[in-house]
């Protein structure tokens, strides 16, 4: 009889590389919610209807769940399917699917692919900023990754997010979280058909605590390409990596990148980071 441990297959061992390769990327924004969760009671997974809770259809749905306010997830939960039938509540979202990636849906319910080949269908909500870090092998190797942004944007609204990020293991003492060394780093994004400005202000900030820089900044969702020559950190100029810099006019998609871009040590406190529109 051949081995039936699931983890000898190559199907099985690819999806799973893809899915966790996923969940440690978004290690960050997961982290950030563990700790709402843990100081203000906060749902880490949560039912729609906790974020649309006059949109009747969400009661119905029990096969799909968000991360937090901005993630959606759609799992494929029967043998043999290869298709999900998603609800998308009324608002922004856009696919995370390597196909599909940066494309906007449609509310209501839609069709998207699920093969055991590709990601778990997720969705990203539009007005959020999740913080992210490319994976690594192990937890503690990832966070000395730089880290990245996911701004999406939602018409006529901000887009906003947080991070927080500590020493990782260390134990909180007298269970009192003021004593506990850690930045707390709060962003804003907002945009015109002038440009765009991406704030952070640093609400807890610890110089016991030593994240690394932020050195990438992705945009879904945004309808003009910026002037990558006139971004200003600070009020001064900051030069790009162009090699990892772009704008997809088809999908609406801005990379923007350099080697230590914006510092979120304690020191630093707050930043805007402004551009103009060509």
């Amino acid at each position: 009889m051949p081995d039936q441990d699931p983890a000898v297959w190559p199907s099985v061992a690819n999806a799973a590389r893809i899915v966790l390769g996923f969940r440690y990327y978004y290690l960050p924004y997961l982290y950030s919610l563990h700790y709402n969760a843990a100081r203000y009671g906060h749902t880490v997974i949560r039912p729609l209807f906790f974020e649309y809770p006059k949109d009747e259809e969400t009661l119905e749905i029990s096969e799909q769940f968000l991360w937090g306010s901005a993630l959606m997830i759609a799992p494929a939960l029967y043998q043999g399917q290869t298709t999900v039938h998603a609800y998308f509540p009324s608002d922004t979202w856009y696919s995370l699917q390597p196909e599909t990636y940066g494309q906007k849906m449609f509310s209501g319910f839609n069709d998207v692919n699920a093969p055991l080949s590709s990601l778990t269908p997720a969705f990203v909500r539009g007005g959020f900023i999740l913080p992210r870090q490319a994976a690594n092998t192990t937890t503690t190797a990832s966070r000395l990754n730089p880290f990245e942004v996911l701004i999406t944007v939602k018409t006529n609204a901000a887009s906003s997010g947080e991070l927080y990020y500590d020493n990782g293991d260390d134990i909180i003492p007298n269970d009192n979280i003021e004593q506990h060394p850690r930045v707390h780093w709060q962003f804003s994004f907002t945009s015109s058909i002038v440009g765009g400005v991406f704030t952070g202000n640093c609400e807890t900030c610890s110089t016991a605590v030593k994240p690394p820089t932020l050195d990438t900044i992705e945009i879904l969702g945004y309808p003009s390409a910026p002037n990558f020559s006139g971004f200003k950190l600070d009020g001064s100029s900051v030069t790009l990596d162009m090699s990892k810099t772009s704008y997809d006019a088809s999908t609406q998609r801005v990379m923007i990148s350099s080697k230590n871009f914006i510092s979120l040590m304690a020191l630093k406190k707050k930043f805007t980071l402004s551009f103009s529109n060509n």
